[in-house]
């Protein structure tokens, strides 16, 4: 029984020790609130002047716009990000490489659609 034990106990430490994050060194660099804030501000402004520009468009039109309108942002790899356009939702799909690239993305979104309820980000960000 006691070896039992010993052994549920052994286990249960090695379980626990795989599931510990990664040493800080390794989760790549500290991101404040204040340049995601920023950088999400600067990308809704440009979206917001590029619906101004674009006027009422379709959904087909829409999504070529937006897509076009991700590729000339400074800073942002547009290449793994797609976007879709689905009963009158703009659906942002695909992979961000950094948490700001990620809030780039989804402030020129946001901006060129104008509302929140018009947009779903599925964006991830690897670990």
């Amino acid at each position: 029984m006691k070896f039992m034990l010993a052994g549920m106990f052994a286990i249960a430490l090695a379980g626990c020790a795989s599931h510990r994050s990664a040493p800080a060194a390794d989760r790549g660099p500290r991101v404040s609130a204040a340049d995601t804030r920023t950088a999400y501000n600067a990308a809704y402004d440009l979206g917001r002047k590029a619906a101004k520009a674009a006027g009422k468009v379709d959904a087909g039109a829409k999504e070529k716009a937006i897509a076009a309108g991700l590729g000339h942002i400074k800073d942002l790899d547009a290449s793994k990000i797609r976007i879709d356009v689905s009963k009158g939702i703009v659906y942002i799909r695909g992979q961000a490489k950094t948490q700001i690239e990620r809030m780039r993305a989804e402030g020129y979104v946001y901006g060129f659609v104008g509302n929140a309820k018009g947009v779903r980000s599925l964006l991830e960000v690897p670990q």
